[in-house]
């Protein structure tokens, strides 16, 4: 941050206060008088950025040492460097200019995301990249084409925890040398993978300095032994010649060959014995080389164990050239090459008989040393693959049919360790990769030709599939349906164990992910990794003979269908697809069943543990505040009706740590031991009056702030660590929409909502031990009403909304009361879920309506920190309106004509711009883009004027 920058900080005058009120305010130190502390995201890292403790402020910072800038808040990549480019004339595009875009995040599906790869608030397109279909073409890893869309590095332990931030405009150079995209013709045998050692940045450092070390062993040979400099590129061509017969391990020094001595380096070095020779322009640099070739041979030659003989021709050719160099000045540049010449045929073999033994003892020496040093670099490798648990000897040759295919890149046998942190960040046009202080260089043009080509050849960083988009949440939310553990959060004691919302969805990606097509040539590069995909599963698994044969037939003959016919349009290709996951389908999900199941038991497992570990801990501090668990007696409660009321805990709470508060324009932000969390100023004062009205054990309002942070803590965690992650799992309805159901239908209460995104004072949610202080009154499925009117918009997961209606089934049939349930589910028909189709047929349905897709809208579920203009985003999808009510309840609040038009009236849009992750809406001459009451006047209620119990549907 520039000294303008930090004169903002001061003027904004930072507050840190305490529950009681302290403040303090001071500007960051320099980074020489800071630690590093928690560590930053990847992307950051490798852009320069590190995170610093202030200790005058007793706050962190933020700290580039590429730009020496200073930042309070954590910086975005993506914004112009304000040193090198103050105009932000090269900066990525502005998030408002991509509008959207920015709905991709908010308005996603909730019932089958992970099939739309979504788009964050700063995305961009990415460079189209056409496949060449061939049989033995690999799938196409997905790779990050700049550092903003995905940290360049591979570290296992860092995958889970990556975090996504807005990303740099996508660099396209504007002169291409080389066109990536035409397909081969080139047949080969098939072949097995290949048993190399799998590369490793700290194996290549090794090789490199090894390498280098090579080069200075073969030019203080040459400069010692010989006296000269050596030939130039000479070492480069050795390496070259050396490994057209090397048949050592090392893939690029030499170990074992045969002969020893290299005959390119032997005669590269004899040809510069006594001088080099240079090419002559002039007469005067000739006449001077004819000395000196002269004066080296001759004193080569008494320096040398030489013959008799050798020594007088030598003499003898010298002094005569010294004569005739004395006695002839007239000669031209031709003489004195002439000359040169005779000297070379008169003393040439002399010079090199002597200069032999010592030029072969060159060459053998830096081989001998070649082979030592490969030696230390295999050991090394294999060492660094026994740490990571990879066999190298234990490698089962792969079988290979025997059979004509077209030309792919290499394979290995051997997996590849986990990889360390590179660094990347960008020079001008250059891209700089860093590792351990070694830098290596490549311009931007052939950095994004090596991406294609990496996405193109390999494959064993595409072995696995990413977990389906938002699973993780959806396993939290129907756990939590079954779970009889103690742990709010994390499930510890479900029946059964395999959660079958998490093995749907993962079976549902399998062999790969089926995203939604647009164009031909995606449906046709689709259809070409489906088949890939398909047959690497099966040959890769423990499948039956009957499932290799049908797999194998069914990908064959789509190859081949491929090959043969290239007019085909889009719906071809996926009638094709349909046709292939219909007969593949079924023998690629037998033989990942296991592993899938293996997969959910494990998390499920590992969650039980985390749940154990953090009970013993909470148990431990509750137990060093004197305060018992076990023997806490029941509080006595009388059986009678009363109006609900928040959740009370039994156990007194213990002595609350100091969480410091502090506001950066309109955020509030909250920090206990170095992590942040943030609410805007309006939610802050919202979760304020819900604590003034709720919370009876702090009048005075000193755990208010603990509390705070430990609620949007726990949000936080369940969102996820992603790019508006969560955020469409806890999307609420509009304030229109609360209104007309308070006004029309005396809805007052809401089954499913957050102290964060409630309307009401009064909701259920799902954790009690926290949302208790602000105003919840439980999970709902514990939560039994006797009476009343409920809007109820669940998160949508299918286990979770049909335990839902089932819920509201039991309490219908058992309450006399008025009792009316109102619920928004979305209108998925193929297939429906079971929570629709079970309310549908519900007796108690006494109306049902369909709002159609983009054209309403829902508050995002991070409206507390998002910004203004991603509040609201339009559902992708219909949404059911469904009534259910028993007899007492719809005589109360029927759903007449009044009443409904009143409500979908609330659903207008009045023409606010919404982010949409889906298409945009139809031409204005189009029938479905009339306005929703436009349309409404038109509709027909179903219901009849006799008998008003009959339960009736209405279509927008």
């Amino acid at each position: 941050m520039t000294s303008e920058n930090h004169g903002t900080e001061k003027a904004d005058s930072a507050m840190v206060m305490s529950p009681t009120g302290s403040t303090s305010q001071a500007a960051p130190l320099s980074p020489s008088t800071s630690k590093p502390i928690q560590e930053l995201p990847d992307e950051l890292v490798q852009a320069g950025w590190s995170k610093c403790w202030s200790k005058r402020e007793n706050r962190p910072y933020y700290f580039n040492r590429f730009t020496n800038q200073s930042l309070w808040e954590m910086p975005v990549l993506g914004q112009h460097d304000v040193i090198s480019d103050p105009l932000g004339l090269n900066a990525a595009p502005a998030s408002g200019e991509a509008v959207s875009d920015t709905g991709l995040g908010n308005g996603q599906r909730k019932r089958h995301p992970s099939e739309d790869a979504q788009a964050g608030p700063n995305s961009f397109k990415r460079p189209k990249v056409e496949i060449p279909v061939t049989p033995t073409t690999p799938t196409v890893p997905i790779s990050p084409s700049t550092p903003g869309v995905k940290p360049w590095v591979n570290t296992t332990d860092d995958k889970q925890g990556q975090t996504s931030v807005p990303a740099p405009a996508p660099y396209r150079p504007s002169v291409v040398y080389w066109d990536l995209d035409v397909q081969t013709n080139a047949v080969i045998r098939e072949r097995a993978p290949a048993n190399h050692l799998p590369s490793h940045p700290e194996i290549e450092l090794q090789r490199a300095q090894l390498t280098t070390k090579l080069r200075q062993h073969y030019h203080e040979l040459c400069s010692q032994r010989e006296g000269i400099e050596p030939p130039r590129e000479s070492f480069n061509r050795w390496l070259l010649e050396r490994k057209v017969v090397d048949k050592g391990l090392d893939p690029l020094l030499p170990s074992e060959c045969d002969p020893v001595i290299s005959p390119s380096m032997f005669r590269e070095i004899m040809n510069d014995i006594p001088i080099r020779l240079s090419r002559i322009k002039y007469k005067e640099e000739a006449r001077k080389l004819l000395f000196k070739y002269a004066e080296a041979a001759k004193k080569m030659i008494d320096s040398r164990n030489a013959t008799p003989d050798s020594r007088k021709v030598v003499k003898w050719n010298v002094e005569d050239t010294m004569n005739w160099l004395r006695r002839d000045h007239s000669a031209s540049k031709e003489d004195y090459m002439d000359r040169l010449e005779h000297l070379r045929k008169q003393c040439g073999p002399h010079v090199a008989s002597v200069a032999k033994d010592s030029v072969e003892g060159i060459c053998s020496k830096i081989y001998h040393i070649s082979a030592e040093y490969v030696r230390r670099i295999r050991q090394a490798h294999l060492t660094l693959l026994k740490e990571c648990n990879i066999s190298v000897d234990g490698t089962e040759p792969t079988e290979v049919q025997d059979r004509l295919v077209y030309c792919y890149p290499v394979r290995l046998s051997i997996p590849s360790p986990p990889q360390p942190r590179v660094e990347l960040h960008f020079e001008n046009d250059v891209a700089c990769l860093r590792y351990k202080g070694e830098m290596v260089k490549v311009n931007r043009g052939h950095f994004s030709k090596l991406e294609l080509l990496y996405r193109y050849s390999c494959i064993d960083d595409f072995k696995c599939i990413e977990p389906p988009r938002e699973s993780f949440n959806r396993w939290l939310l129907e756990r939590k349906v079954v779970d009889k553990g103690l742990d709010l959060f994390l499930p510890s004691e479900c029946d059964p164990v395999i959660s079958p919302s998490m093995f749907r969805e993962i079976m549902n990606d399998i062999p790969i992910r089926l995203s939604r097509i647009k164009y031909k040539e995606e449906a046709r590069k689709l259809l070409f990794k489906y088949a890939e995909a398909a047959k690497k599963m099966i040959d890769s698994r423990n499948a039956t003979p009957d499932s290799r044969k049908v797999v194998k037939w069914n990908v064959e003959d789509t190859m081949n269908w491929l090959r043969r016919d290239h007019s085909a349009s889009k719906e071809d290709y996926m009638d094709r697809l349909e046709h292939l996951r219909k007969q593949c389908g079924p023998h690629v999900a037998s033989v990942a069943k296991d592993s899938v199941e293996g997969i959910c038991s494990k998390i499920y497992h590992i969650s039980a543990e985390y749940v154990r570990r953090i009970r013993q801990a909470h148990l431990t501090l509750l137990k060093e505040c004197n305060i018992s668990v076990d023997g806490t007696e029941p509080t006595e409660v009388q059986d009678r009706l009363v109006y609900c009321y928040p959740v009370r805990l039994s156990i007194p709470s213990p002595p609350q740590p100091r969480v410091e508060l502090h506001f950066e324009n309109d955020v509030a932000c909250l920090r206990y031991k170095g992590e942040m969390v943030k609410v805007n100023r309006g939610h802050f004062s919202k979760l304020e009056l819900l604590y003034r009205y709720s919370c009876i054990d702090d009048p005075r309002f000193e755990k208010f702030l603990c509390r705070v942070w430990c609620l949007n803590k726990r949000y936080q965690v369940m969102f996820g660590s992603g790019v508006n992650e969560g955020s469409g799992l806890q999307g609420a309805l509009p304030v229109p929409v609360f209104e007309a159901l308070n006004k029309q239908f005396g809805v007052t209460f809401e089954c499913f909502a957050s102290p964060l995104n409630c309307y009401f004072k009064q909701f259920c949610s799902a954790f009690p031990d926290i949302d208790g202080f602000f105003g919840s009154r439980g999970p709902f499925f514990s939560f039994s009403p006797a009476s009343g009117s409920f809007e109820a918009n669940p998160p949508f997961c299918e286990e979770l909304m049909d335990a839902m209606v089932k819920h509201f089934e039991d309490l219908l049939e058992h309450s006399s009361e008025p009792l009316s349930f109102i619920i928004f589910v979305p209108e998925w028909r193929d297939p429906p879920t079971p929570a629709l189709t079970r309310m549908e047929a519900s007796r108690f349905r006494r109306h049902q309506m369909i709002v159609p897709a983009f054209e309403h809208e829902y508050r995002s579920g991070s409206q507390h920190i998002c910004k203004r203009e991603e509040m609201y985003y339009k559902s992708v999808h219909g949404t059911a309106v469904i009534f259910l009510q028993n007899n007492a309840g719809f005589s109360k609040w029927e759903p007449t004509t009044e009443r409904i038009q009143e409500f979908l009236a609330a659903y207008n849009v009045s023409g606010r711009s919404l982010p949409s992750p889906g298409p945009p809406s139809t031409s204005t001459g189009d029938k479905d883009s009339k306005p929703v009451q436009e349309r409404l006047a038109k509709t027909q209620d179903d219901s009849s004027p006799v008998d008003k119990t009959a339960p009736d549907t209405t279509n927008i």
